[in-house]
């Protein structure tokens, strides 16, 4: 009996002994592999691991799939947003295209009507210098036959104040002898009053070298001269002014009627 008893001893030690040390388990899960528990957790913890672990390969098939759905999606956003742009470069290439060729065209046009405007604009000036010239000359035709006019108009006033002088100087002598005396008496205190350089200067200006228009026409105004000779011999200096070979005989006659 005691020999039975050793031997149970010893299986006991020896199977608590063989799952600590080969199995790694303690004594209370010892009891639970001679019980059955312990094979039934271990079998419940397997087929929940199988469980986690088709869980997991299930999710990341689904993950997977997911993401395969994204970049295909994301793929075809990018195709599609290409083609939108190839599309709207197109699109402003020929609307580029077309404003350039317009404005090619507005500018040949522009260039062609300008080059109108400057043909007509030089024949234009072309005949309005041709026009310009023509008057001109017309001009010059009628100042010239003006000038004879007005030489011969001039010539014909100086002779109508010269014979106008003469019957004035013919219907002075028929006067009293006293005012012919008078007279003379202030004709030589005129002479002897004025100096030899002013009738040498009034002479000077009565030359077309010489000629001052405004001492001339003092001299005038200043003279003795009826009114009708002053304003005769003026309008005939005015005509002549500018004209030497209208002056020289105005100037001429004017010495004479002042006795120069």
């Amino acid at each position: 009996m005691r020999a039975i008893i050793i031997i149970v001893v010893l299986a006991v030690v020896g199977f608590f002994g063989y799952q600590y040390a080969a199995e790694g388990r303690n004594p209370s899960e010892a009891i639970g592999v001679l019980t059955g528990a312990t094979q039934e957790a271990e079998r419940a913890a397997a087929e929940a691991a199988a469980e986690a672990e088709a869980l997991a390969m299930e999710q990341a098939a689904a993950a997977e799939a997911e993401a395969a759905a994204a970049l295909e999606a994301a793929e075809a956003a990018a195709a599609e947003a290409e083609a939108l742009a190839t599309e709207q470069a197109a699109a402003a290439e020929a609307e580029a295209a077309a404003a350039l060729e317009a404005a090619e065209a507005a500018a040949a046009e522009a260039e062609a009507l300008a080059a109108e405007q400057a043909a007509a604009a030089e024949s234009a000036l072309e005949t309005a210098a041709q026009e310009a010239e023509a008057a001109a000359q017309a001009a010059l035709d009628a100042a010239a036959a003006a000038g004879d006019d007005a030489a011969e108009a001039v010539q014909e006033a100086l002779d109508s104040a010269t014979d106008t002088a003469t019957d004035a100087v013919d219907a002075l002598s028929g006067t009293t002898e006293e005012a012919a005396d008078a007279v003379s008496g202030d004709a030589a205190a005129e002479t002897e009053a004025t100096p030899d350089a002013m009738l040498s200067e009034d002479g000077e200006v009565l030359t077309v070298e010489g000629f001052d228009f405004d001492s001339v026409l003092e001299m005038v105004q200043n003279s003795d001269l009826s009114v009708m000779q002053k304003t005769t011999v003026t309008s005939s200096l005015e005509a002549a002014r500018d004209r030497p070979e209208l002056l020289e005989p105005v100037l001429e006659n004017l010495r004479e009627l002042l006795g120069m």
